[in-house]
């Protein structure tokens, strides 16, 4: 849906993602990246730092998140 454009169908599948799968980090990651298109920076780093409060992470995850929220600093400021 992302790529034919449809970014709101997106953001519904996604969220039902990660209320289905709160340990499926790519689609907090995808999510943060559709927000952030959208100039949505704020929601975009809630998202993340949610998905960095969840247990049982592993290295590369808190990895790729806080990536993640760096990159978002970029924009946000």
């Amino acid at each position: 849906m992302l790529r034919s454009g449809n970014a709101s169908g997106s953001k519904e599948i996604l969220v039902n993602v990660i209320s289905d799968f709160p340990q499926y980090i790519e689609s907090y990651l995808l999510m943060a990246d559709i927000l952030t298109n959208a100039g949505e920076y704020k929601k975009a780093r809630e998202i993340l730092m949610k998905a960095l409060e969840l247990n049982g992470l592993s290295n590369e995850q808190q990895k790729a998140l806080s990536e993640k929220l760096q990159q978002l600093e970029k924009y946000a400021n």
